[in-house]
């Protein structure tokens, strides 16, 4: 079996999927939260609306039979295809054609470049190649749609990223902005015109702000502005910068509009307490 480090992290996310594959009662406030938000961000005069969710995972915090009620067509993408399906089937849903596992899928846009290479770092010249502004990311084996959501999956690229080279690599941070960049390139270009692109991310956790175990919703964005000012976030998910590079960015604001950054809440992961946020953008109009 191949050990490189990229299968160690589709190793990683099964174990992890196994992990919480039982926690649907635990989700189930986080899992309102993101469904009411996928729901709400379609136009209600899209024909026969598609949706696309990037990092599915279990399904756990997708409540499929309401999105099922207005979306007719629903690509649930992961790099671990098998616990999407069984998401699926645990929802009663297998059945139907329109709900569809897509996978595997490695959507870290720098895989082939930091694999394998935690111990030998990466020369200048390669990583020149890999943060290339103008190289898009891979087309996704999926149609476009009228709502694409990539839901706490950017964390886990950036945190794979972090494994594989080192947060101590010298560009290291050049290398983790191409990728949250490549990252809102794919959503959009996955997005047709006038669709609705949703980024959910885990911001921080309670290892390092255990406030959270305890904090009630209305004292939620006063604590993340704290953790913030603090610095004490995950590397690369600053919704400040993420608002900003979604607004000024040369290679990403042309293509979108309406960006709206969503109150941050809670998600109970069982040994630890995660602070959400989402920001929601709508890719702009084909010209009349």
């Amino acid at each position: 079996m191949d050990e490189s480090p990229v299968h160690e992290r589709l190793r990683e996310q099964q174990r992890r999927n196994h992990a919480t594959r039982g926690a649907w009662q635990r989700f189930a406030r986080h899992r309102h939260r993101i469904t009411s938000l996928l729901t709400s961000a379609l136009a209600s005069s899209a024909p026969a609306p598609r949706l696309v969710v990037l990092g599915a995972g279990n399904c756990n915090d997708l409540e499929l039979a309401d999105l099922r009620t207005r979306f007719s067509a629903i690509d649930l993408l992961d790099c671990d295809c098998d616990s999407v399906s069984e998401g699926i089937a645990r929802q009663k849903l297998a059945a139907d054609p329109a709900i569809r596992a897509v996978g595997p899928l490695d959507l870290a846009s720098l895989a082939r470049f930091t694999a394998g290479r935690a111990d030998q770092p990466l020369t200048d010249a390669e990583i020149d190649v890999a943060i290339d502004p103008t190289r898009q990311p891979p087309a996704l084996p999926v149609p476009q749609a009228d709502v694409v959501a990539s839901v706490c999956v950017l964390s886990q690229i950036l945190e794979s990223l972090a494994l594989e080279v080192g947060v101590s690599h010298p560009r290291y941070r050049e290398m983790v902005q191409r990728e949250r960049s490549n990252h809102f390139r794919l959503m959009i270009n996955q997005l047709r015109p006038d669709g609705t692109g949703l980024l959910v991310t885990d911001l921080v956790s309670s290892d390092t702000l255990p406030q959270l175990l305890a904090a009630n919703e209305l004292a939620l964005p006063e604590l993340a502005r704290t953790c913030i000012q603090q610095g004490n976030f995950f590397t690369g998910l600053n919704p400040a910068v993420v608002h900003a590079l979604l607004t000024t960015d040369p290679d990403l604001s042309p293509g979108i509009t309406d960006v709206v950054m969503v109150p941050p809440w809670t998600w109970d992961l069982g040994p630890r307490v995660y602070l959400v946020y989402a920001v929601r953008f709508q890719r702009i109009p084909e010209p009349r």
